[in-house]
């Protein structure tokens, strides 16, 4: 869910800040205009999965088909998504939500992506996205790179602290858990990559991915460690050894 209101979102400012790089008006019709490609990225979303099932029913017979069909149609639904100028993550998000909830036997496609594809997949994304960094950046802007990093932990342990009381969670949920989610990666770099072919976006994006790209490593090196010392910590207070 966080990840699918990270991309609408990502499509309210995307369309919002091309409106003001043109100099023009927001009005209704730019918000029917958000509103009108959410829903149909979510629309092809859920036709991708559809006709991946459809195809995985015609050929129940054969096991591997169902993978096959699964990803084959991951690459259909995010093309065509990007060939109508839609959000690509957003209906592959919603693809994997409605194929996984749709097929009884979709533990196998899991089963195949998690012993297989996975650890090639990601190995892919990052060295792929590690290729934009630009390492002299990285002495360029140095302030942007820690208010990012600052900001970011701020907003993290700001948001655990006001969800754990609105729910009436344990007090060592809302003092601990933020610092817990320190490391980042994933969607913050999908969505910095997506920027690089928009237009209007030419001279701000390689800033935007050269800052997830190297806040990313700094939070990948940190995280794990403070989420480990919290993870024992909170451990300790419910007497788990």
């Amino acid at each position: 869910m966080d990840n699918a209101f990270a991309l609408i979102f990502f499509s309210f400012i995307v369309i919002i800040s091309k409106t003001f790089i043109d100099s023009s008006s927001i009005n209704t019709y730019l918000f029917l205009d958000i509103i009108k490609t959410i829903i149909l990225s979510i629309v092809v979303g859920v036709a991708g999965a559809f006709i991946s099932e459809i195809i995985d029913r015609v050929s129940k017979k054969n096991q591997g088909v169902k993978t096959t069909s699964t990803l084959g149609m991951i690459f259909i639904t995010f093309s065509v998504s990007q060939y109508f100028s839609l959000e690509p993550l957003l209906a592959s998000l919603v693809m994997g939500i409605v194929a996984s909830n749709l097929s009884k036997n979709f533990f196998l496609v899991k089963k195949e992506f998690d012993n297989h594809l996975k650890d090639i997949i990601f190995l892919l994304f990052f060295t792929i996205s590690a290729m934009h960094l630009n390492i002299s950046f990285l002495t360029q802007m140095p302030l942007a790179i820690i208010v990012y990093v600052v900001f970011r932990i701020i907003g993290k342990i700001t948001g655990v602290w006001v969800g754990s009381k609105l729910s009436k969670a344990d007090d060592n949920i809302a003092k601990h858990l933020g610092i817990a989610l320190f490391p980042q990666a994933g969607i913050a770099i999908g969505l910095a990559l997506s920027l690089q072919d928009m237009t209007d976006f030419e001279t701000v994006a390689p800033i935007i991915l050269n800052i997830i790209i190297a806040t990313t490593l700094i939070h990948e090196l940190i995280g794990p460690f403070l989420t480990k010392i919290i993870l024992i910590k909170y451990g300790k207070y419910k007497n788990i050894k």
